[in-house]
């Protein structure tokens, strides 16, 4: 059996690591529909325990489909305290554990970005005895330490292109099932009058802070993810035959187009911004004055469309989540006051508006009464909870880690860099929601790039 999986082709593994996600992913869908409570506890390790079996054997494999699956694990269950396991978290400490355990442990080839990750967490520790410890300020640091830590997975276990290519197969294709299941549930079951699950929670309220638990259950975060799924595809099908060229390139359009559906601003602008930057690294004059002009006409039909809609939800969603975020940046901004430098502490943002209410003598308006209310800007999160010296610090991460994640596109090369426009996009994304707040997505946006890095490394001989 060993000599055999070490003799297998490239087309052979590939067709397996498939066969491996389905076989999750239906356990996963499976056990969404029934949600017995004796069962919950089975499905809920069942995905990630397989994750390492299997990573402990071949460890490219056990990254390349925790990845893949962690989309759709979205099963969660109430530990008392307010807190909660899901399998996202399990699957998360599997792909760290497989770093502990297989990875060799060199890294020098990435000095700049361990720097930024070290100055980052430095000033997350100097925050959080400033301001004053707190369980929820340890798990802000610990969650944030965990996709770290996803990072160095894939960035140790990702050698060579043919093992990206496997990985990016894997989550390409787990995104697609994601895809499906939404077009599934918003679509066709939603006009039959059917109710699928697209996740469950046990023992814990389906509250304001649900989505958290699903990438499918907030249009916000799962256009973020869409965002990601549309440079995966477009990167793969740059090295494509050409029928799944053809394939790959229909759902990265489908992906990004797919943001329209949702009507996630953000999205939307992130991908529009990364499109131009792409063009302005490898189109010439005349396609840049033509994709400005199209790219203006596209904001101008949008915005002339949400101001004369004639649907009153639709201008009432507009205006409620403009509201809601000038609502959050102002009370976010009082917090900030007091403790400029070194903020409030990771973690404490919703306290910190809380506190800023009480103080403040005006009425709250009737969306503060219906569940907590976050920053919707990661960059003004990091402002207000790290102060000036974290936001600089985050700020300086995201950039070096986003040039970093460029340069391994040849300069020469006049082809497009999708997966550093994909990933540029999200980060631009980020200012308009809290997508960096959601572990999983957060691991994904990172582990991509350590996919790139990790065959970079390699080449130049720091492994």
């Amino acid at each position: 059996m060993k000599e055999y999986f070490t003799q297998i082709n490239a087309r052979e593994q590939r067709n397996i690591l498939l066969g491996l996600l389905f076989f999750l992913l239906a356990l996963q869908i499976f056990f969404l529909q029934i949600h017995e409570g004796k069962y919950t506890l089975i499905f809920l390790f069942i995905p990630p325990l397989l994750c390492f079996g299997i990573g402990l054997y071949r460890p490219v494999w056990g990254v390349s489909l925790g990845m893949g699956i962690l989309p759709l694990l979205t099963n969660e269950i109430s530990v008392g305290a307010g807190r909660s396991i899901s399998s996202t978290k399990i699957t998360i400490v599997v792909l760290i554990l497989l770093w502990f355990i297989k990875a060799e442990k060199k890294l020098e080839g990435q000095r700049e970005i361990l720097a930024a990750w070290l100055a980052y967490f430095v000033v997350s520790i100097i925050s959080l005895i400033a301001s004053g410890s707190s369980l929820t300020k340890l798990l802000a640091i610990g969650e944030v330490g965990a996709v770290f830590l996803v990072f160095l997975s894939t960035l140790s276990f990702i050698k060579n292109d043919h093992s990206r290519e496997l990985s990016l197969v894997v989550i390409g294709a787990g995104g697609a099932v994601a895809i499906v299941l939404w077009f599934l549930q918003v679509g066709l079951l939603e006009w039959a009058g059917v109710y699928m699950p697209l996740a469950y929670r046990s023992g814990i309220e389906e509250g304001p802070s649900f989505f958290r638990g699903s990438f499918l259950a907030h249009q916000n975060l799962f256009g973020a993810y869409c965002i990601l799924l549309g440079g995966i595809y477009f990167s793969l099908s740059t090295k494509a035959n050409k029928n799944w060229k053809i394939i790959l390139v229909i759902a990265g359009i489908l992906s990004w187009v797919l943001l329209l559906k949702l009507g996630s601003v953000g999205s939307m602008v992130g991908v529009i911004v990364s499109i131009y930057v792409g063009i302005l690294i490898c189109g010439n004059k005349s396609k840049i004055i033509a994709s400005t002009a199209a790219i203006l006409l596209v904001l101008a039909f949008f915005g002339v469309k949400s101001l004369v809609s004639g649907n009153p939800d639709s201008k009432n969603g507009i205006e409620g989540s403009f509201t809601i975020r000038t609502y959050a940046l102002k009370y976010g901004f009082k917090a900030w006051r007091d403790n400029p430098l070194l903020g409030s502490g990771p973690g404490s943002f919703e306290a910190e508006i809380l506190r800023a209410e009480n103080k403040s003598k005006e009425r709250k308006p009737d969306f503060r009464f219906k569940g907590s209310l976050s920053a919707h800007n990661e960059y003004f999160r990091n402002l207000v909870e790290r102060g000036v010296i974290g936001f600089v610090v985050f700020s300086l991460l995201i950039s070096v880690y986003l040039w970093k994640v460029y340069t391994v596109y040849n300069p020469i090369n006049t082809s497009m860099p999708w997966m550093f426009l994909g990933l540029l996009a999200f980060t631009i994304s980020a200012f308009f929601e809290d997508i960096y707040s959601q572990s999983g997505l957060y691991s994904i946006f990172w582990g991509l790039g350590g996919m790139y890095l990790g065959v970079v490394n390699a080449k130049d001989g720091s492994f």
